[in-house]
């Protein structure tokens, strides 16, 4: 059983401080925003968002996009409360007419689906020809969502998907870095010190996390300053970002 799953991402609208001082201990959804907020606000048109939560990527788009989500029925097993702006669907089929969307999201989706070649393969239908499909997925992540954490992918996984597809023209990237990856670890081994799997244990597990929690916010800092240095080391980033073309 996983222990504590991971926080459900509110937008900057609904939660606007949390969303943005999550952002100095939590890598992973550092250098989401980071990404998407280069992308999302040049789309327009119809944007579907696929696995959209709560979602809180809706106000990191433009004013001229019309914003759909989906998510599957067991969405609340994933932490999700319901959304309006959500339509809930079987996860395999996704309900709506080939060409129908200018764009598509998949933001840290495709990891948990057992069939991800489907899921591209449904994105890809749904969109117009010339329309844009933005993914993100970890790497360098812990197991997260049991029992539905099923992959991890590499470039050149995701080069061959996106290719078996039909995506002609798309590019990957390293979302985050080694650095970036190192102070997330540190986060979490002082996280898992503060709240031992068994209570009886905090008599040295607090004691050791004081110790290391200075550690810690050092290499915390030195991955946010890192990320201001595009050519820094990233062979095992936190995760990647792909942006294709239909």
């Amino acid at each position: 059983m996983e222990r504590t799953k991971p926080i459900a991402v509110k937008g900057p609208k609904d939660a606007p401080l949390m969303f943005w001082a999550r952002q100095f201990l939590d890598l992973q959804l550092k250098t989401i925003v980071g990404c998407l907020s280069k992308e999302l606000p040049r789309l327009s048109g119809k944007i579907l968002d696929i696995g959209a939560g709560e979602c809180p990527w809706k106000y990191l788009l433009g004013n001229e996009a019309v914003y759909q989500g989906i998510d599957i029925q067991s969405a609340s097993e994933f932490g999700m409360k319901q959304s309006s702006d959500v339509i809930y669907y079987d996860g395999v089929t996704i309900p709506f007419l080939p060409n129908e969307f200018d764009a598509a999201l998949c933001i840290e989706v495709l990891e948990h689906t057992e069939d991800p070649a489907v899921l591209l393969a449904e994105a890809f239908r749904v969109l117009k020809p010339g329309g844009i499909f933005i993914l993100t997925i970890p790497w360098s992540a812990r197991v997260h969502h049991l029992p539905f954490d099923y992959h991890r992918f590499t470039p050149l996984q995701l080069e061959r998907l996106f290719k078996q597809t039909g995506f002609s023209d798309f590019r990957i990237q390293a979302r985050g870095n080694n650095f970036c990856t190192i102070a997330n670890k540190l986060v979490i081994a002082v996280w898992s010190l503060f709240f031992p799997a068994r209570k009886g244990y905090r008599f040295w597990s607090v004691p050791m996390g004081l110790m290391i929690s200075p550690i810690c916010l050092i290499f915390v800092m030195i991955a946010h300053i890192s990320l201001f240095f595009p050519k820094c080391d990233n062979d095992d980033p936190l995760g990647y970002v792909a942006v294709g073309k239909k």
